[in-house]
């Protein structure tokens, strides 16, 4: 087991443990979701908290397997460090929300229409910095009818994918730390955008590899 995994490993088995010490603690009722200003909307069972405490060692187990039932598995030896880097802070972003959310639970003043967005945003940007490292595979990445039909259509459209993953980051970021009703629908607008303009660009590559390529 490399470092990384077992680092995780451990932090997921502490976050949890940690969880049910303060689980007898914790009223019956708790809040479970929070609309766009952070007010809370909805509640549920305490019991449903286990669940979410035990999402990060799930995800960690997920990861580790994914490389060995993806049929192109080979590819991830290839882009390790990308996909290390994704599964690390996917990990901790669900380490993080936990702990925000218990926070919660027991009543302190928490900003989850700030912690969201620029959670999200973070991921973004962090994963568009690594998107154009990616091979291709079936389930990391940009997967259209085009990219997984051929590799140097995966290859460009990755490059954009981390160009408009950083821009969305970014887009998200501000909607944290601004957070406004007109931030909010333009961070919506651009991620819809940027994924509308990253099929497209993944098939307009396809059509010119296909110009440039009549025999094949």
């Amino acid at each position: 087991m490399k470092k990384q995994t077992l680092f995780l490993l451990i932090l997921c088995i502490l976050s949890f443990v940690g969880h049910l010490f303060i689980f007898p603690m914790m009223p019956d009722v708790v809040p479970s979701h929070w609309d766009l200003n952070g007010e809370i909307n909805g509640y549920s069972n305490k019991l449903s908290t286990i669940f979410i405490a035990l999402l990060p060692l799930f995800m960690l187990l997920l990861f580790h397997f994914i490389p060995r039932i993806d049929p192109r598995g080979e590819n991830y030896k290839k882009h390790q460090k990308a996909y290390d880097v994704f599964c690390t802070i996917m990990v901790l972003f669900l380490i993080v929300a936990l702990w925000i959310s218990n926070a919660a639970i027991f009543g302190y003043d928490i900003h989850m229409e700030q912690f969201v967005p620029i959670g999200v945003g973070i991921i973004l940007l962090v994963s568009g910095n690594y998107m154009p490292q990616i091979r291709i595979n079936y389930t990391l990445g940009i997967k259209t009818p085009w990219t997984l039909d051929n590799e140097w259509v995966w290859k460009k459209t990755h490059e954009m994918a981390g160009i408009v993953f950083c821009v969305m980051g970014i887009l998200m970021i501000l909607c944290g730390f601004l957070h406004t009703s007109w931030m909010s629908k333009v961070s919506f607008a651009g991620i819809l955008l940027g994924v509308a303009w990253l099929e497209l660009y993944s098939y307009l590559m396809f059509r010119k590899w296909k110009r440039e390529h009549p025999d094949r």
